[in-house]
């Protein structure tokens, strides 16, 4: 009881609503340890990112899609995004959900048929970020205003991974959903997609 009421208490101070879902505790250690070493090596990018910034000429602000090119082919933006395709590979998420807030930009993987947020990230970098991707699936930079798709490969940790991605325009910016296509998993069950029985 105390920690429904310690729950609830949090949930209230910091605004926002949960769920409980029962896993079992390999499962827990597993979303535990990816969400550390994804914080820990995005924190270290975006310290990076940060003083890469304060080089630039006092007062002057990145407001054009070329500029926004620009600092997504940078070392850190680069890194964050790298980062989070290799953490939600090594975790076996589904799915990846880049979607930005009023105030910051979350990171959510879909982990067993369930949307889990991994990392907020400061939502300056959200314009960057989504650059980024479009570049690596060849998507056009300059429009935001109706959905776009594309896809594109890399290697991690050896393994080529193909990566489905799907842009939406939302009143806070673009919404970017990735599928991860990773042959080492194999075919998902219905429960894995975010599927029940109703769906079907």
């Amino acid at each position: 009881m105390k920690a429904q009421e310690a729950l609830k208490f949090l949930a209230r101070q910091g605004k926002f609503t949960y769920k409980v879902f029962l896993i079992t505790p390999t499962n827990f250690a597993k979303i535990l340890k990816q969400y550390r070493g994804l914080k820990k090596e995005v924190g270290k990018a975006l310290e990076e990112l940060k003083i890469e910034l304060a080089t630039e000429v006092e007062g002057k602000k990145i407001k054009t899609q070329a500029e926004f090119a620009r600092l997504a082919e940078e070392a850190p933006i680069t890194k964050i995004v790298a980062v989070i395709l290799r953490h939600a590979v090594e975790g076996k998420a589904s799915d990846i959900h880049i979607e930005p807030t009023k105030k910051q930009l979350r990171i959510r993987f879909r982990l067993l048929g369930e949307l889990y947020s991994s990392i907020f990230l400061p939502f300056k970098i959200h314009p960057a970020v989504v650059a980024r991707i479009k570049i690596l699936s060849n998507i056009r930079i300059d429009e935001s205003r109706i959905p776009q798709d594309g896809r594109f490969s890399t290697i991690i940790n050896d393994e080529q991974i193909d990566f489905r991605v799907s842009t939406f325009p939302t009143t806070l910016g673009e919404k970017v959903a990735i599928r991860v296509l990773d042959p080492s998993v194999g075919l998902k069950g219905f429960e894995e997609l975010g599927l029940t029985k109703r769906n079907i």
